[in-house]
């Protein structure tokens, strides 16, 4: 008999994600080939379909096969009632997944909005590494075969930069701190979604203003966009970034910045 149910099943991403998500639900397989399953692993959902032929039996095999070590190395993440911390953000940005949560007075995702706050600090660890997250090369060589062999979809890295964003602004004020850490990452877009959380979230202003202040003179032009639009949030706590924005008014290179900037001057110059 075919396996019925499947897990759903999380850890850290890494170029084997895929690999070791295979390992996660070993099915018995007839001879048409896999029956129909969902897996979800990190930042993947996975929807094989039944495949005719042997070959993607043979595929699947060597996959598990090299998953296996990945799989014995794989360390457990935050849960509340049962479900891993990735499927709860995910459910954020997914309305098809987040819908099983539903209840009459409560959309699923409310409900999943609801798990990530009574999880609190303990998601931190892996939301950070969620908005740190890049799809390397060999990822996209693999997410490309299976897309080409299965029917398969895969949510990109700027996907998940953007639930694990909304996710770090339903922790509010503890997650300031380390975002402010966060905006000396070396990844462009890491730096981008930082910003934007922090404005986002406007607490913390002793800690959120001087980061963001610090930002303003980032080589990439939409990481000082999105410092200047965050200050706005802060109002007057930003005073201190006034006279870095009152020089990028007259002289930052990119006119939509210079226009923030003196946005910001208009309602908080003194």
């Amino acid at each position: 008999m075919p396996a019925k149910h499947l897990m759903s099943l999380y850890g850290p991403y890494s170029d084997f994600t895929i690999l070791r998500a295979v390992t996660i639900r070993l099915m018995e397989v007839g001879s048409s080939g896999f029956e129909r399953c969902h897996l979800i692993e990190g930042p993947i959902r996975y929807r094989f379909m039944k495949a005719p032929s042997y070959t993607a039996f043979g595929v699947a095999m060597l996959a598990i096969l090299l998953g296996v070590t990945v799989y014995l190395t794989w360390h457990s993440e935050p849960r509340f009632q049962g479900v891993w911390l990735s499927e709860w953000v995910e459910g954020l940005g997914n309305t098809d997944l987040a819908s099983k949560w539903g209840t009459d007075k409560q959309s699923g995702q409310d409900r999943a909005a609801e798990a990530i706050r009574h999880m609190g600090t303990n998601t931190l660890p892996v939301l950070l590494k969620m908005l740190r997250y890049k799809d390397s090369r060999l990822k996209l060589i693999l997410y490309g075969f299976f897309e080409e062999h299965f029917s398969v979809q895969f949510n990109r890295a700027d996907y998940y930069h953007m639930v694990a964003g909304e996710a770090l602004e339903l922790l509010g004020a503890e997650a300031v701190l380390p975002l402010t850490y966060t905006l000396t990452n070396q990844n462009s877009n890491v730096r981008i979604g930082a910003a934007t959380v922090l404005g986002r979230i406007h607490r913390r202003a002793d800690l959120a203003v001087p980061a963001l202040v610090g930002s303003l003179g980032d080589t990439n032009p939409e990481v000082r966009l999105m410092a200047t639009r965050s200050l706005f949030w802060f109002g007057k706590k930003a005073k201190q970034a006034i006279p870095v924005l009152s020089d990028m008014a007259h002289a930052d290179p990119e006119p939509q910045i210079r226009a923030e900037a003196a946005n910001f001057l208009v309602y908080f110059s003194p």
